[in-house]
């Protein structure tokens, strides 16, 4: 799950006219932070689809020049 949010070119006065056509984006992999299902035919003893770090969460700033 993830957000994301455009700041708009000339909306923003001062110290914040930086984030001109900038993006923040904010996420979280593993909302429910569930442990990956065990896979016995594996050569690894959990599936490669899950993590075993857990939840895992972002923070990115973009800025188009």
């Amino acid at each position: 799950m993830f957000a994301e949010y455009h700041f708009p070119s000339g909306s923003n006065r001062g110290f914040w006219h930086a984030l001109d056509n900038a993006s923040i984006q904010l996420g979280v992999k593993n909302v429910f932070n569930t442990s990956p299902p065990f896979d016995y035919a594996s050569a690894l003893p959990y599936s490669a689809y899950g993590d075993l770090r857990l939840a895992s969460y972002w923070f990115s700033l973009k800025k188009n020049f």
